[in-house]
């Protein structure tokens, strides 16, 4: 068992959750504003060093025909970095 971060990207903010350790709750952690920078990588990284993360998932928003849009490209984007800045 272990703990998991679940993200999900807004258009104007970003929700991050936890899990407990027995895999049985996730909770609200925080929000973190969105810019056009780097520092929500910087908080992952942050929040996952702090409470041992082994598994970070990112939501992945589609329409009701399931294409993706601009949400689904931002949430592709941020997985993309968060794997080769996580490792």
């Amino acid at each position: 068992m272990g703990v998991h971060l679940a993200l999900d990207p807004g258009e104007r903010r970003t929700g991050i959750a936890i899990c407990d350790p027995a895999e049985i709750l996730a909770s609200p952690h925080s929000t973190h504003d969105r810019k056009r920078d780097r520092s929500l990588l910087d908080r992952v990284a942050d929040i996952c060093r702090e409470h041992g993360v082994e598994t970070v998932v990112v939501g992945h928003a589609v329409d009701q025909g399931g294409n993706r849009g601009e949400s689904a490209e931002r949430s592709e984007r941020i997985a993309q970095l968060l794997s080769e800045r996580l490792g």
